[in-house]
């Protein structure tokens, strides 16, 4: 079975995909030298052109989840993380936005209520 296309998936997920991690120069970096993954400036690619520039925020500006999960994915989240934040925001009414709060929200202590494991 296909999935129906919308046009919505045209007009926001295929606008820009996140490339990866910039430092403050605006120079590439790998996931692992990534200290604080909600604060650090990423790198997307314009679907329209191919062009590549910083984008406007931050994780943490932004939510974890209003990235797409294969955006989330690039930028080294885990999907349960990913799954961690949805939940998150739909419970909460607001995003996690910073890497301690992350931690917390998936320790094993908390994993029963955020995630579905």
């Amino acid at each position: 079975m296909s999935r129906e296309t919308y046009s919505d998936d045209e007009i926001y997920w295929d606008v820009m995909t996140a490339v990866g991690w910039i430092d403050d120069a605006g120079n590439p970096i790998d996931n692992d030298e990534v200290e604080d993954r909600f604060n650090t400036r990423y790198l997307v690619r314009a679907a329209s052109d191919g062009s590549e520039f910083p984008h406007n925020y931050t994780v943490a500006e932004r939510g974890l989840e209003n990235l797409s999960l294969h955006d989330a994915v690039n930028l080294g989240f885990t999907t349960s993380e990913y799954q961690t934040a949805l939940r998150f925001s739909l419970l909460e009414g607001r995003e996690i936005t910073s890497e301690d709060e992350l931690a917390e929200l998936t320790s094993s202590r908390s994993r029963q209520k955020w995630n579905f494991r």
